[in-house]
């Protein structure tokens, strides 16, 4: 079936990116500020990974608001969260990446997106910096604590990126949902909504400001040869 791409306040887009594939990229595409980001990265896979989120955003955002790739405008808030500069769709955007995999959440209202890689290092050490006393009560009845912390900590990592603070607000103040099932279906929080699920051995957690569906999408190079009007087909 052929749709055109269009945002909804009802459902979430969420766009998996294998970061190891091969894409033709125009960095002219890349506004000024962005540019001089990705001449930051001493590290080459960092500066890959950059370029090639910043690069699909683009063309995914064009999908949406039918603009050229290099036309679209991104501001930043206080805290570094980026956002449609003219933005009469009200459309809303969120960006994560874990070593190879990649993921862009689009929707209508706030949305903050987080992917994490569970076969990395443990994160009991530092439990104590992102779990708060009611958590940690929690934990120690878990069956898998390691999992455990790896979903709550997608879930504040997702809210405080939907509330555009990230960090900067303490993630002790949130109460998350501290459980290896990976499977949070729209879950109240702080009137926020989280979904969770595994993708192969990732963590992906999805926090928005509305009950949402979520359709989960693989980006293909193709797209970025697509021409305007923007269509796409839906396997």
């Amino acid at each position: 079936m052929v749709e055109q791409l269009t945002a909804s306040a009802t459902e979430v887009h969420l766009w998996f990116v294998n970061l190891q594939q091969p894409l033709d990229m125009d960095i002219s595409i890349l506004s000024d500020d962005e540019t001089a980001r990705l001449n930051t990265f001493k590290v080459s896979e960092q500066k890959d990974t950059y370029l090639k989120c910043r690069y699909v955003l683009r063309h995914l955002l064009a999908l949406y608001i039918e603009q050229l790739p290099s036309s679209i405008s991104l501001s930043y808030n206080q805290y570094g969260k980026p956002y449609l500069t003219d933005n009469p769709l009200h459309i809303s955007f969120n960006i994560s990446h874990c070593k190879h995999s990649a993921v862009i959440g689009i929707t209508k209202g706030s949305i903050g997106v987080d992917i994490e890689c569970t076969t990395g290092q443990s994160l009991k050490e530092a439990s104590s910096l992102f779990l708060n006393d009611n958590e940690m009560k929690v934990l120690k009845l878990s069956s898998d604590p390691e999992r455990a912390l790896y979903h709550v900590w997608t879930q504040k990592e997702a809210i405080l990126k939907a509330k555009g603070t990230g960090f900067s607000s303490s993630p002790h103040a949130i109460t998350g949902y501290v459980t290896s099932s990976v499977q949070l279906q729209n879950a109240e929080v702080d009137q926020y909504h989280l979904n969770s699920f595994m993708r192969g051995s990732n963590i992906v957690s999805i926090c928005t400001s509305n009950p949402v569906d979520i359709k989960q999408l693989d980006f293909s190079s193709h797209l970025l040869n697509s021409p305007f009007p923007q269509t796409l087909i839906y396997g």
